[in-house]
This record gives C-alpha cells, structure tokens and sequence, in this order.
C-alpha cells in the first residue's frame, strides 16, 4: 500500500510539472489577470481569457476599451472601435473617423506589451526560394516555386523573433483560391539557423479549401522572454477564419490556431 502511495504521489508530480511546464511553454508573460485584445482584419478579436487565446466576430463584442490603433504600421492613437463590416474607429463616443481599410490592428491590454517593430520585408533571392521548394517537397506538393510564384501569395519578414540575438526569416506562400491548378496549399514557416519550423502546411485539390494567410504582428508581454507571432488565415467567402499564436523562445516554437466558422 505504501509503495502504491508512493506511484501515485511521483504520478501527481508530474502531471503537475507538465502542466506547470506547458503553462510556462505556450503563456510566457501571460498572467491570470491578463486582459488583451487584438483586434485584426476583416472584423475579427483576438483575445486572451483564463491565460487562453480565443478568437470571435468582433459583432460579438461588446467592448467600449480604447485601443491604440496601428495603420500600415503607424501608430494612429486611442480610438474606440466597432465591428459592423469591418473595423471602425470612434472618438468620444459617437465622432465617427474612418473604415480600418488599410494594414490595420488594434490593441488593448492591462498589460505591458511591447509590439516588435524592428523588422523588415525582403524580396525572395535563390536561398528562400531553396527552402519554399524544400518546404513543397515536404508537403508532397506537385509544383515548385519556379511554377507557381507568378500568382502566389508571398512575402518574407526578417527579425529576431525567438530573441536570441540574431534574426530569422518568416514567410509565407500560398496559391489558394487562384484558377489554373489542381493543387492549392496555404504555407508559414519560419527558417532558423537553416531549420525550417512551420506555423502551417496545409494543401488540398478544393481552390477554396485552404485559406489566405496575412502576418498581423509580432507582440512580448510583461518582459516576457518569448515573443509571440500572430498571424491571421481568412477562408472564401463566408466559410470562416483562423488565427495562429507561435510561441518563439531561443530556436524553439510552439504554435496554437484558434478559428471561428460562419
């Protein structure tokens, strides 16, 4: 019976340390008393609630916060927002300023947050479009870069996003809801020191079955020592949209996609 006590005490510690150890792996800076929002194209919120990411119609919301709304990247003030078709940003109450039409995202936290600005855009040279290709094989894709960029979705962001003093690549590439293939895949990854890790890789044979990615921000709460990269996926018509949380901290990533359906 001792002995049994014994198992059943070493068990208890570490299912403890497990979930200690995932809470500490995916909620780095992430307290339970943190209240953020990010509100993001078309007219979605992303929010963290009891130290967990959620995504909702921002219809849904009813959340008179002030955010600091960010356009094409420049900081635009405090404004309060309202979803109708979209984002709309409101002064004092009922002073009505502008559809959010362009790069948009709005922030409201009880947190310190620190939005990763250092970052730059960059032309796909020989070396990326070596790891789109090895990330295509990977997905036994039937194409290659050199056949469907043309029409492709694509863009590479570098900056240090796992802050370990040196900079990553982050890209993604995709061909969906595009004529003229019998494939559509959606891709984000990151390349680290030469590895690629994905945030996702996904294909199918329907032309609106995957969706279309766009790299909303790169965000470190309280001081954490992980930042986190979101991006945003929207799907045709009215068929829904995804978000994905990476969780980046010295060449290691872990990632969560929260999605909401029509």
């Amino acid at each position: 019976m001792t002995q049994k006590k014994i198992y059943i005490g070493i068990g208890c510690f570490l299912l403890i340390y497990l979930i200690g150890f995932l809470i500490y792996l995916f909620f780095p800076g992430i307290n339970s008393n943190t209240k953020l929002y990010i509100a993001m194209e078309p007219a979605d919120l992303l929010y963290v609630k009891n130290r967990t990411w959620h995504l909702v119609k921002g219809t849904e919301v009813n959340n008179s916060d002030r955010y600091d709304v960010y356009l094409d990247g420049e900081i635009q003030g405090k404004m309060e927002l309202r979803a109708l078709d979209r984002w709309y940003a409101f002064q004092n109450g009922t002073s009505y300023q502008y559809p959010l039409a362009k790069q948009f995202i709005g922030i409201s936290s009880n947190q310190t947050l620190e939005k990763i600005e250092d970052m730059k855009s960059e032309e796909f040279n020989q070396d990326d479009i070596t790891y789109i290709n090895q990330a295509l094989t990977e997905m036994n894709s039937v194409y290659t870069y050199e056949k469907i960029n043309v029409y492709s979705s694509k863009k590479k962001i570098i900056a240090d996003f796992d802050k370990d003093g040196e900079e990553e690549s982050l890209y993604y590439f995709s061909n969906t809801m595009r004529q003229g293939y019998s494939e559509f895949f959606t891709l984000v990854f990151l390349v680290d020191h030469g590895k690629i890790e994905y945030i996702k890789k996904e294909k199918t044979s329907d032309i609106y079955g995957e969706c279309n990615p766009n790299y909303v921000m790169t965000i470190n709460i309280n001081h954490g020592e992980s930042n986190h990269i979101i991006y945003s996926c929207t799907y045709f018509s009215q068929m829904g949209r995804c978000a994905y949380v990476t969780t980046a901290k010295n060449d290691t990533y872990q990632t969560m996609e929260v999605c909401i359906e029509e």
